[in-house]
């Protein structure tokens, strides 16, 4: 996790997950989700005016889901084509 203004709060409350981003640090977080599900992803520190709209979602998949989700991805690093002149 990292921060680059103010000290803000990795928040999964179903997964009892909770870490500070403070700014300047990478902090590593690790959790392993027991039950697939979307689970609402927020920031536990009053950190500013736009506090209200930090949030996301995590998508826990089943791992033949997640298989299939990985499979439709595009590479991550593509081989470069060969130049035409």
């Amino acid at each position: 996790l990292r921060s680059t203004d103010v000290i803000h709060s990795f928040f999964v409350r179903e997964l009892r997950v909770k870490q500070d981003a403070v700014p300047g640090m990478a902090i590593p977080i690790w959790f392993e989700p027991t039950k697939a599900g979307d689970y609402e992803i927020a920031c536990n520190q009053i950190c500013g005016l736009g506090h209200y709209r930090m949030k996301g979602t995590l998508h826990v998949l089943e791992a033949p889901a997640y298989e299939a989700w990985v499979n439709e991805q595009p590479p991550f690093l593509e081989s470069p084509s060969p130049e035409t002149p």
